[in-house]
């Protein structure tokens, strides 16, 4: 083999090792970036859990006004997250979503039942998110309740 062809297989063999090292790092990265997208959608998720719950505890201590704004954002950032949210979990989340209106005019009107309605809305969110382990036992539904 002549000096030439001899370049030729160094060269080639660099080309290969240099492909193979590009195709790990990029199998490895679109790993990566899907548990990311994983990862921030289930913070997303925890966000909206934990101001639904701010909401309820501010309202079951009179804080209306402030479980008012923190419902209020909780149904906001609930209706543009629904889509990202898990198959299992959509028709409940939207089921709590349909109570948006509902809820808010509880609030507005600092009816004591909506610290109830907030603490019902949560265990059906974390049951709805995390499975039925995440349930928090709650006193019965009063009738007539949202």
């Amino acid at each position: 083999m002549t000096g030439r062809g001899r370049a030729l297989v160094a060269l080639g063999g660099v080309v290969l090792a240099f492909a193979a090292g590009f195709g790990w790092q990029y199998v490895r990265a679109e790993r990566t970036t899907a548990a990311l997208a994983e990862t921030r959608a289930a913070l997303a998720f925890s966000r909206l859990e934990n101001t639904l719950g701010g909401a309820a505890v501010a309202a079951q201590h009179g804080g209306y006004d402030l479980a008012l704004r923190l419902a209020s954002e909780f149904f906001t950032d609930l209706q543009q997250r629904i889509a990202q949210a898990p198959a299992r979990a959509r028709s409940e989340l939207e089921a709590i979503l349909a109570q948006r209106d509902a809820t808010i005019t509880l609030l507005s009107r600092a009816e004591p039942q909506s610290a109830e309605v907030l603490a019902r809305m949560f265990v059906r969110t974390r049951v709805a998110l995390g499975g039925p382990e995440q349930a928090i036992p709650l006193a019965p539904a009063p009738a007539g309740g949202p």
